[in-house]
């Protein structure tokens, strides 16, 4: 009896052991070490010519430099392992390579998501929720849908229809505490090497509502399938982004519309294809514009000062997206 006690101890020991084996960055193969033949395994891995694919660690223990990528820098950072210029390391947490936007960008526009983009996949089946991916403006809790990538290195906060609001300050919040990396591991969302975190960023949105009454935006809207010509686009709706109810236009039957007082400063145009063709009194609702062939939107920014431009998007019906291009001035 004591003999079964005493190897089932030492197998419990041994298997922790095994289990908390340091992950070396570099190392390819998993011994432990990182040599010259690391250095190859990795130089295969990005040629294409001999994937790691034993396991997805080995994989991420090739990112050298934390980049969410492998390529030839992480090479160079190899030899430097292997020829003892530098000491090898352990796999740092899972953390945070960048946002869009990114921390204190200003002219934001009012229909843009955050992103999020981490270094290494977070664990399968992780589900970002409104407690842990959030954002307010003020002391207002804005309106959004978190949601992690299908690869599990990005999150977005979707709007879900809602918009931030104009000429304000709006500042995001990641709650790293339940959240884990592919491996098991915290995630160190605020980058102080330990695991979990709070960590958020602020942007600014544009503002909208004041306007020079001595300028125009005014343009035209083609479908981009010009082989029988050009074709103008009536009924193609026009928008500034944040200041919809007064400064919306439907384009006229040559496809040209005119808004009066452009906002001062930058703004985002919408032009939105998904009444093209629609009878009187259909609605965006009633969904019917996914069975048309002009039916998604595009924003560009503009300054009120800026010349003329023209913008393309071709595609077809059963892509779901406008299919148009527009030629657009804003002057005086």
């Amino acid at each position: 009896m004591r003999v079964l006690l005493y190897v089932f101890i030492s197998f419990l020991l041994i298997f922790k052991l095994f289990s908390n084996t340091q992950r070396i960055v570099g190392d390819m193969n998993g011994d432990g070490i990182v040599n010259l033949v690391d250095t190859i395994k990795m130089v295969n891995h990005i040629h294409g010519t001999g994937f790691t694919t034993e396991l997805e660690t080995l994989k991420w223990q090739a990112d050298i430099n934390g980049d969410g990528l492998v390529n030839s820098f992480d090479v160079e950072s190899s030899l430097e392992f292997v020829f003892k210029r530098e000491s090898i390391k352990s796999l740092p947490f899972a953390g945070i390579i960048n946002t869009f936007p990114y921390a204190g960008e200003g002219d934001i526009s009012l229909t843009r998501e955050f992103v999020i983009h981490f270094n290494m996949p977070l664990a399968q089946g992780t589900v970002l929720t409104n407690d842990a991916f959030f954002a307010y403006s003020g002391d207002s809790l804005q309106v959004t849908s978190p949601r992690l990538s299908s690869d599990r290195m990005k999150a977005t906060l979707f709007l879900n229809g809602f918009r931030w609001p104009s000429n304000s300050k709006v500042t995001v919040t990641l709650n790293g505490g339940g959240l884990t990396d592919f491996i098991g591991r915290g995630i160190d969302v605020d980058g102080d090497g330990v695991e979990g975190g709070i960590k958020t960023w602020t942007f600014s949105t544009l503002g909208v509502e004041a306007s020079d009454p001595s300028t125009i935006v005014e343009g035209q809207v083609f479908d981009s399938d010009n082989s029988n010509g050009e074709k103008p686009l009536p009924g193609v709706l026009i928008t500034v982004v944040g200041n919809e109810e007064a400064m919306s236009v439907f384009t006229d039957s040559n496809g040209s519309f005119q808004l009066t007082s452009a906002p001062i400063g930058r703004f985002f145009v919408m032009v939105d294809g998904r009444l093209v063709g629609a009878p009187n009194g259909e609605t965006l609702v009633q969904g019917s514009w996914r069975n048309r062939d002009y039916c998604w939107t595009l924003t560009r920014k503009r300054n009120w000062w800026s010349g003329t431009f023209e913008t393309r998007c071709r595609c077809c019906k059963q892509q779901f997206k406008m299919q148009n291009h527009a030629y657009m001035s804003v002057h005086p």
